[in-house]
């Protein structure tokens, strides 16, 4: 009988599963694997990444960047661009640096300047595969019958006698490069704090992406440039409320993501904000064409920003906001006459969305801001208010000489606004009244007019005419390379960017610093970036899209 029981209890165990059986088990596998492959991503993506941050000195570190592969996207390799980069990065060192590069076989460097007494000592790292290797490079580069010199430090440095003006030592794996050896001894204790168990540097890291392309940190605190007092007298003021500053890039198959954290005095600043009233979804978008538009700033209430950027700046200094608004009212003043009040006339306008565009037409720079509005002939009232002012400007372009007899009798000369030169014109577009002031023989023009829904302002009839009369045209709203770049953001919160290189490279190629950068630029395509608020400081996001 037992023997019987023991037969049958075999049977039952050797017995197959059946196929629904075996698909639920599969299923079951399948979902174990995939939430195992889940955890081990998120694991790796936030793991800390191993950094020059973990090298440097937790109080005297300046500013560091550093980048982990020095492999560009294929679309903007060029050989003449490394070539430049590396001359740059070199030359504080008086080394030739892409010939180290490549012999080390490098896949990373990173720059940082690090505070001693008074001033600022760059070093240079370069990831090395092998100690060995990297030795003899640097071997190679003595003078006949020259012989490295070796320290004889538990962390030796090296420095050449004649032949070379830098030094080097290994600290794990990197070589670090200074301009004397004496200055690498501010990098061979590594059991004292590190800018990586720095609080600042911590904050400022923790609101970026992890695993970062290029990677880059500013302490403003130790910011000083005591060889250029114009750049110092700038710097200076700007410490009481900027604490320190992170940059990260990532790159993928079409361009670049860029984020960047500013970090605030909490105990001099305050940034609360309201919620804003609705989505910002950039609708004036909707009447800009997008030909030869080359810079878009556009924003949900530009009011409401300026004046919480006045409130941050007074928390700072009461009187700083008084004469950031001071400076503004006499440039309003100057434009459009002592009768146009800047609170009154100018912050009521841009209560709604608003939309600025700078590109190239026909007869130039065209300059075009789009505003939204809940009261036409309120808009109106303002627009001709502002007219009148703008005609007192547009006057000063063209001057004529008169004479004038002062109250002793004798004659003067002054030169005094020619409002002959004027001219203007009133038609009817699309139904819409278009009212323009031009100063003859000059580029100098202002175009209004008001719907039912927006103000346009320009300096430029053409446009206007386009904006009102936007049947068959290509708008940018509808530009692929608009919603591309937007598309790659996170968030859009409140105001947008865009830029369209080409046509930004055209607006300025006149510019010498703008021609230098042509062979970067006309690489890329378009780039657009938002900013976020905090309690403690603003960070902004961006990408770079690749043509």
């Amino acid at each position: 009988m037992k023997l019987h029981l023991l037969k049958k209890l075999e049977l039952q165990k050797v017995k197959k599963m059946s196929k629904f059986d075996q698909l639920i088990f599969g299923l079951i596998g399948l979902g174990a694997l995939v939430v195992i492959i889940f955890l081990i991503t998120l694991i790796y993506m936030n793991w800390p990444q191993p950094s020059v941050a973990t090298l440097l000195p937790a109080d005297n570190t300046v500013t560091y960047i550093e980048v982990n592969s020095l492999k560009l996207p294929t679309k903007l390799e060029a050989g003449e661009n490394k070539v430049k980069l590396a001359e740059s990065l070199g030359q504080p060192f008086g080394m030739e640096l892409l010939p180290a590069l490549e012999a080390l076989g490098s896949d990373g460097l990173a720059f940082a300047l690090v505070k001693d007494q008074s001033r600022n000592q760059p070093f240079l790292f370069i990831k090395t595969k092998t100690k060995r290797g990297a030795l003899n490079y640097f071997k190679s580069l003595t003078l006949p019958n020259e012989e490295l010199v070796k320290t004889a430090d538990k962390n030796p440095r090296y420095y050449y006698p004649q032949g070379q003006p830098f030094a080097f030592m290994f600290i794990k794996k990197y070589v670090v490069i200074a301009q004397t050896p004496d200055i690498l001894i501010l990098l061979d204790n590594l059991n004292e704090k590190t800018l990586s168990e720095n609080e600042d540097y911590i904050k400022s890291i923790n609101n970026l992406p992890r695993r970062s392309w290029i990677l880059g940190y500013v302490d403003f605190k130790n910011l000083t440039f005591s060889d250029n007092p114009a750049v110092n007298s700038i710097i200076e003021p700007m410490k009481h409320a900027i604490r320190h500053m992170a940059l990260a890039v990532r790159k993928d198959q079409e361009g670049f993501h860029f984020n960047t954290f500013l970090n605030l005095n909490k105990d001099l600043l305050s940034l609360e904000r309201g919620e804003s009233s609705g989505k910002f979804s950039y609708e004036l978008t909707n009447y800009i064409p997008e030909e030869n538009v080359a810079l878009y700033i556009g924003g949900a209430n530009l009011e409401a920003e300026w004046l919480n950027t006045l409130e941050t700046i007074s928390n700072l200094n009461p009187a700083y906001g008084v004469i950031l608004e001071g400076m503004v009212r006499a440039q309003t003043n100057e434009v459009f006459g002592s009768q146009v009040d800047l609170r009154n006339d100018i912050y009521p306008l841009f209560q709604g969305e608003y939309a600025l565009s700078v590109g190239t037409g026909k007869t130039g720079k065209e300059i075009s801001l789009i505003l939204s509005h809940q009261d036409r002939s309120f808009a109106e009232k303002k627009l001709e208010k502002l007219a009148q002012g703008f005609r007192f400007l547009a006057a000063k372009f063209a001057p004529k000489v008169v004479v004038v007899q002062l109250p002793d009798g004798t004659e003067s000369r002054e030169l005094v606004p020619d409002t002959g030169k004027l001219e203007e014109t009133e038609e009817k577009i699309e139904g819409y009244d278009v009212h323009c002031i031009v100063v003859s023989d000059t580029a100098a023009g202002f175009c209004y007019s008001a719907t039912d829904e927006i103000i346009i302002m320009t300096n430029s009839k053409e446009r206007l005419i386009e904006t009102l009369d936007i049947k068959d045209t290509q708008l940018l709203s509808d530009s692929a390379s608009f919603r591309k770049s937007l598309a790659n953001l996170s968030k859009v919160s409140d105001e947008v960017t865009y830029i369209n290189f080409d046509n930004f490279y055209s607006l300025t190629a006149s510019n010498q610093y703008i021609q230098a950068l042509q062979p970067l630029l006309s690489k890329l395509e378009a780039a657009s970036y938002v900013k976020h608020y905090f309690t403690d400081g603003v960070s902004s996001e961006g990408y770079i899209l690749v043509k």
